[in-house]
């Protein structure tokens, strides 16, 4: 046992070594470490960027005194597109290939009649930068996120936006499965980065909405302002 000991002690005293050695061997290391970190700092910098501009377009809609329009979602894909820094897609026209969808709704709160009823939210209106991707919600659908929503009071209404952008990692699945192999390549696969903003509005009692808009046809005002 006194041998075991002296050896373990002059193994750990020892301060001889080789620099290739060591180097072969915390390299890979290093460089697994810095990949994943680079993808992991990545996504959560695109999913704060995203936030961020979520909220500033909710901001925006809280301050409107107009009507709103059907094409108004779509104007702000532009704005989110340079809020989230989303690359190459500050001008975009195709709407239905956007790396980032927009939807706003309005809903409000009916208060419960008896004791035991929670209320109700109900929506007014629901337009979406691409229906197809995103359809706008109904007062059929918008229960899936009538959780997410905050507490009203009896009549009061909330303008809720919600964001879709479409993030890449980096490194991509191919080069990731050649470094680590298939089995590895979820972390590098592109995925959707969803948020969502609710805010009062601010100078009128609700934002109201209308198709009034070149060749629409007939006015269909949602609410009065």
């Amino acid at each position: 046992m006194q041998r075991a000991f002296h050896a373990i002690r002059k193994f750990l005293s020892e301060t001889r070594g080789s620099m290739a050695v060591e180097a072969v061997l915390i390299l890979p290391v290093m460089s697994l470490m810095f990949i994943f970190f680079n993808v992991y700092w990545d996504a959560y910098r695109s999913k704060n960027l995203a936030q961020k501009a979520t909220y500033t377009i909710a901001d925006i809609i809280s301050r409107e005194r107009a009507q709103i329009v059907p094409n108004y979602a779509k104007s702000f894909v532009r704005v989110f597109n340079y809020a989230a820094e989303v690359p190459g897609t500050l001008n975009v026209t195709n709407y239905a290939t956007s790396a980032a969808i927009i939807r706003v709704t309005s809903v409000t709160f009916t208060d419960a009649d008896d004791e035991g009823d929670e209320g109700q939210v109900n929506m007014v209106w629901s337009i979406s930068s691409d229906p197809n991707r995103m359809p706008e919600w109904t007062n059929d659908t918008i229960n899936e996120i009538v959780g997410q929503i905050p507490a009203m009071l009896d009549g009061d209404n909330i303008v809720v936006v919600e964001s879709r952008v479409r993030w890449q990692p980096k490194i991509t699945a191919t080069v990731a499965a050649d470094l680590l192999g298939e089995s590895s390549t979820g972390w590098f696969t592109a995925r959707d980065i969803e948020t969502m903003a609710t805010v009062r509005p601010r100078f009128v009692p609700r934002v109201c909405f209308t198709n009034n808009v070149a060749g629409a046809g007939a006015v269909v005002v949602a609410c009065e302002l």
